[in-house]
């Protein structure tokens, strides 16, 4: 069972953040989204060091 939140801003009319919402991670946010959550290992291997990492389609379910 998960158990994580996920941090959003939530923003006014004009854009400015106003408050923070903490929303069930399983429930809200995409596949793709929890997939990189999940195995975020070689994303920080390659930022971590100043590498360029490009991800493309987060939304079309990361195959990690």
């Amino acid at each position: 069972m998960n158990y994580f939140k996920t941090v959003h801003n939530k923003l006014d009319r004009n854009g400015e953040s106003i408050d923070i919402v903490l929303l069930d991670r399983e429930k809200n946010e995409s596949e793709g989204a929890n997939k990189m959550i999940d195995s975020p290992s070689p994303i920080f291997d390659t930022v971590k060091p100043g590498k360029i990492l490009a991800i493309d389609e987060l939304d079309a379910k990361l195959l990690v």
